[in-house]
């Protein structure tokens, strides 16, 4: 069915890009993104986040376009743009949603949407699904539908590619569903795992980064105590591998496109309903303060080496 099916990519970062090359080794894929440089760029076989090489740019088939009007033709729509925080460290959904508009222009009666980017349980139906329907002059479940499968791809990593992570894929009803499974099982060769609801899919996503950032922030605590003390962290950690439970995590800063992020946007809607994560919180303050940790234990590692600091 998949081959039945037109596809727009919206969003050429490096989960939209990886996307769209994958399904453009299957099927005709638009790649779109607002950003003509970026384009430019990637017509010309160049990557400027060095994920995709120029050779498998070119074996795939693409429509590069920074033109919207190349989407109105497209009947199956994946939305893969970015979704940061704010300088405050607030939900910013501004490029999601202006995505979401720009689809929402060429929705007609029996396109499916699937959403990518990483937002907080309830953000598709609450938030997009109406921006849809209100673009479109539609109504999701008659018209359209939409699915929600989190993207997980980790840039860097050629080991755990796309192709080898499981697809945690979900929809507004089982036709749907069918459906994007059938377009994502066609280029994900560990398989997809279909779940009840988008809610669900949404928290899955949310809360495994969510998990990550709590365990990392665990040690990182643990290190400072430890140093302290004046025991090896690295020495504790190694006797503690000796047991078949032990869980691997290394003291260190917490970086990249979701991890931290992600834990911002589950306390954003748990205090929406009036409950507050202690745990999140806490590990996210303690991840957060442990740049000024090591660089504090720099500067006196510095001083005792008789070196000058410029401050």
């Amino acid at each position: 069915m998949h081959s039945q099916r037109k596809i727009a990519v919206i969003g050429l970062g490096y989960v939209g890009l990886t996307l769209a090359v994958a399904l453009g080794k299957v099927t005709r894929v638009v790649a779109y993104d607002n950003n003509s440089l970026r384009i430019s760029e990637l017509k010309n076989g160049q990557d400027r986040n060095l994920e995709i090489k120029g050779d498998a740019l070119r074996a795939s088939d693409l429509s590069l376009t920074s033109d919207p009007d190349e989407l109105r033709e497209r009947d199956f729509y994946i939305i893969a743009v970015p979704t940061p925080l704010n300088k405050n460290r607030q939900v910013n959904f501004s490029m999601l949603f202006e995505a979401t508009k720009l689809v929402g222009k060429y929705l007609k009666k029996g396109d499916i949407v699937v959403y990518e980017s990483s937002v907080y349980p309830g953000a598709t139906e609450e938030q997009c699904i109406p921006l849809l329907e209100k673009n479109s002059k539609l109504v999701c479940g008659e018209s359209f539908s939409v699915g929600y499968s989190p993207e997980r791809i980790n840039p860097a990593d050629e080991e755990h590619v796309l192709q080898n992570i499981v697809k945690i894929i979900s929809a507004t009803d089982q036709a749907t569903l069918a459906t994007i499974s059938e377009v994502y099982s066609s280029i994900i060769q560990a398989g997809v795992f279909p779940v009840s609801s988008i809610r669900v899919a949404e928290a899955a996503k949310v809360i495994e980064n969510t998990q990550r950032d709590i365990n990392i922030g665990f040690v990182n605590d643990i290190a400072i105590m430890l140093h302290h003390l004046g025991i090896d962290t690295a020495e504790v950690i190694q006797a503690m591998k000796t047991k078949w439970n032990y869980m691997p995590f290394q003291p260190g800063l917490v970086g990249g496109h979701c991890i931290g992020i992600n834990s911002y946007y589950l306390m954003h809607k748990a205090e929406e309903i009036g409950y507050h994560s202690n745990l999140i919180l806490a590990g996210r303050q303690i991840n957060e303060s442990l740049a000024k940790f090591i660089a504090e234990q720099t500067i006196k590692q510095l001083i005792h080496l008789g070196s000058s600091v410029k401050r």
